[in-house]
């Protein structure tokens, strides 16, 4: 499962939760994932629920049942009567929109200003007013994720695998090539995270 996401009915703010296990037809079982935070629902309050396994997104309303605080931090949600199920494109792009920096292979050259305005978890789409990568160069790509309530500072590797020019300057597909694990999770939540709001 990728992620399981909470979201009070009527308000905002995701509450990111782990699938323990389902008691079908009756519950399902839910903690924290921080288990230095103690998650707290609220038992008068609907919940719409999303979650993403595989490229199945999956929606519904729920609600802690009576009692429906367990043992080891476990919440029992009830058991969806109505499920709404689509298809996520595996590396499907989200649109997004904030600054970021490219740093060609010539070292000599200084960083320039881009824009990120697509995101997948293999790849990125810039936009720059200066005419700055060509088709195949590899370069390396600093931009800070807006993730829940930070900013995470990720650096990767691309390669650019498309170049167009517009009238207000110049897009680039870019494939990450390299990244470390922890840059990966970055990506990850990010992805996830605009998902779920969709």
């Amino acid at each position: 499962m990728d992620f399981f996401h909470l979201t009070p009915a009527g308000g905002s703010g995701t509450i990111q939760v782990e699938l323990v296990g389902v008691v079908r037809e009756e519950a399902i079982i839910v903690k924290g994932l921080n288990p230095e935070t103690k998650l707290a629902l609220d038992p008068f309050n609907d919940y719409d629920a999303k979650l993403l396994a595989g490229c199945h997104l999956s929606s519904f309303s729920t609600r802690l049942t009576d009692g429906g605080e367990g043992p080891f931090g476990c919440f029992f949600l009830t058991y969806p009567e109505n499920l709404a199920h689509s298809t996520v494109r595996r590396y499907r792009r989200i649109v997004t929109s904030f600054p970021a920096k490219v740093q060609s292979g010539d070292y000599l050259r200084a960083a320039v200003d881009v824009t990120v305005s697509n995101m997948s978890l293999v790849g990125a789409g810039v936009s720059s007013d200066v005419d700055c990568l060509s088709v195949g160069q590899n370069a390396r790509l600093v931009m800070n994720l807006p993730v829940g309530n930070h900013l995470r500072p990720v650096l990767v590797t691309v390669e650019v695998r498309n170049r167009r020019e517009r009238d207000v300057g110049f897009f680039y597909g870019l494939e990450f090539v390299r990244m470390s694990e922890e840059v990966r999770h970055d990506i990850k939540d990010f992805v996830f995270d605009k998902l779920s709001m969709l």
